[in-house]
């Protein structure tokens, strides 16, 4: 009898199951019917967003052909290095159009209306295209910060070797470090890593200026720094000593990939070059907000992507259904492209008024969830 029971109780099971995986099957294809369609959709965007924007790149840079040795497979080449920062300042933006592409297909070929027919509510579509969407940018997250660093560096060694015979990069006023008790200025980078005008002043426990030293360049050989053309004033308590050597060794922390990250902007470095050189800066006491803000950045940028497919949605209900995709996609261009420039100057303004890095980095995505909201409760009114 006990055995009969089990097997009994066993094919009840069986059959509940059973009829739970009809249930849900279709709901499981539907929901791979949705994000397929969604990532293929937004993939497609944004692959002719960054053909359109490196054609324009690709004229610009015909500007500068005759310049030096920069002719037109040159200006082809830097129109190439500028692909993956393309890519990453444009996927929020393909989010937006493939998503209103995407759903607005649904919508006029009665696909949602069969969906909701079926028990599909409107909500477990929002869910799977904002999952895509989040799948999409972490996916593009990954792929910017593995490419863009190397394009951007290859994309400016190559600028200062075919636009003229002075190959350093200056910087604005030289860039300035805090080694400890000394405080360094480097007024130029070269594209083989070394460095030109090198200042250095150490000063004592009591802040006092000990020792200055000049340098022509240096190279980081064995992990130090080793000077050329070195020049060095000794301030004792009652006289100036000056020294010149034609080479010294100098032992530091900043190392060149370090000063490397300060010819970039932020936004272009990688989230580990972000966070080393942001704890670099901490640890000398100096200001890291702005390296800090574009990390933040880059923790959400998946976020921007899901805010953006979340917006779309109800903009394809609350548009006119006869203006089309006529309609929808220069909308999605204009939200996109105004969604840009607010994360753009959200990192600005995050450093001007001290906001904390994560809520700096949020407020467009916020800004955008929040509207999403209320379209969907127009929705609902309506």
């Amino acid at each position: 009898m006990i055995g009969v029971r089990r097997r009994g109780a066993s094919r009840g099971r069986s059959r509940r199951l059973a009829e739970l995986s009809a249930v849900l099957k279709p709901g499981r294809l539907l929901d791979r019917y949705i994000f397929g369609a969604l990532l293929q959709q937004v993939c497609v965007v944004l692959v002719a967003l960054v053909a359109i924007f490196t054609f324009f790149a690709m004229l610009e840079q015909l500007e500068d052909v005759g310049a030096g040795r920069y002719n037109l497979g040159i200006a082809l080449l830097l129109a190439v290095y500028q692909i993956p920062t393309l890519a990453q300042q444009l996927a929020p933006i393909a989010a937006l159009i493939g998503a209103l592409v995407c759903v607005g297909g649904l919508v006029t070929n009665n696909e949602i209306t069969a969906m909701r027919a079926a028990g599909v509510g409107l909500w477990r579509v929002v869910t799977t295209a904002v999952l895509a969407a989040l799948c999409f940018g972490t996916l593009a997250l990954v792929v910017a910060d593995l490419t863009v660093p190397p394009s951007q560096r290859a994309e400016r060694q190559l600028k200062a070797l075919v636009k003229g015979v002075d190959n350093t990069l200056q910087l604005r006023t030289g860039y300035w470090a805090r080694d400890g008790q000394r405080f360094v200025n480097i007024r130029g980078v070269r594209p083989d890593g070394e460095v030109v005008g090198v200042l250095i002043h150490e000063f004592d426990a009591e802040h006092r200026l000990r020792l200055r030293t000049e340098a022509v360049s240096a190279r980081w050989i064995d992990g130090e720094w080793l000077l050329s053309g070195v020049r060095q004033r000794v301030f004792l308590e009652d006289r100036v000593e000056l020294h010149e050597l034609p080479a010294a060794t100098w032992s530091s922390p900043l190392r060149p990939d370090l000063i490397d990250m300060v010819t970039v902007e932020p936004e272009a470095l990688s989230m580990r070059d972000l966070h080393v050189y942001a704890s670099f800066l901490e640890r000398n006491a100096q200001d890291s907000e702005r390296y800090r803000q574009a990390l933040a950045a880059k923790y959400v940028f998946p976020l921007a992507s899901a805010a953006m497919v979340l917006l779309a949605i109800p903009l394809v209900f609350t548009t006119p259904r006869d203006g089309g995709m006529g309609l929808r996609i220069p909308l999605g261009v204009l939200i996109g492209l105004v969604f840009h420039v607010a994360n753009q100057a959200a990192s600005d303004v995050g450093v001007v008024y001290g906001l904390p890095p994560l809520l700096a980095a949020l407020l467009p995505s916020l800004v955008a969830i929040g509207a999403a909201t209320l379209l969907f409760r127009r929705m609902r009114s309506g």
